[in-house]
């Protein structure tokens, strides 16, 4: 008996410090309105970024509904920038989604191909150095068939992640996605 008492109380002791340890835990999280002012400062830097710049002048491009639905962008950009000297032209787009799991799924692999584009080859990681940082990207091919032509185009992809910083794998979006924090 006097066994059975002394492992009761044991028992809730540690089932009471488990709970408070639990609380102490979920205060740490962070509320979505305290990310407001994130989500604000990043629309409007995206909203900062320049139409024209050395050589190169940008107009606004439409982005397909369906995106737009699925990806439930807070800020979203998408510019199509002409280099006339150079006869180059380059799409820019930039989603920034409040939700991680927004983005598991919209990705070049998935989006191209469902609107037509067969791929050309695996995806392959490379990466460009912008003011003396190093920045990983995706590089994915596609092409394009019509009735007396073929269209070829290559995107260049990486993702931001809250606590992750630049990433350029789905998978690391999945990882991250899979956290409900």
């Amino acid at each position: 008996p006097r066994t059975s008492r002394m492992f009761n109380t044991l028992a809730r002791i540690l089932t009471a410090a488990l709970l408070v340890g639990i609380l102490l835990e979920r205060l740490t999280f962070a509320s979505p309105d305290q990310a407001e002012p994130f989500h604000a400062r990043v629309a409007q830097l995206v909203e900062q970024i320049p139409s024209v710049f050395t050589g190169w002048t940008g107009k606004s491009m439409p982005v397909p509904e369906p995106a737009q639905a699925l990806l439930r962008p807070s800020a979203m950009l998408a510019r199509e920038y002409v280099h006339t000297s150079r006869k180059l032209v380059a799409d820019l787009v930039v989603v920034h989604c409040r939700d991680t799991r927004d983005l598991a799924g919209h990705y070049p692999m998935r989006c191209y191909p469902s609107s037509g584009w067969e791929v050309v080859g695996d995806p392959v990681g490379v990466s460009v150095t912008v003011n003396g940082v190093e920045i990983p990207l995706s590089r994915y091919e596609f092409r394009k068939h019509s009735f007396d032509s073929e269209t070829s185009k290559v995107i260049y992809g990486t993702f931001l992640l809250p606590g992750k910083g630049v990433v350029a794998s789905m998978q690391e979006v999945y990882r991250n996605a899979s956290s409900y924090r």
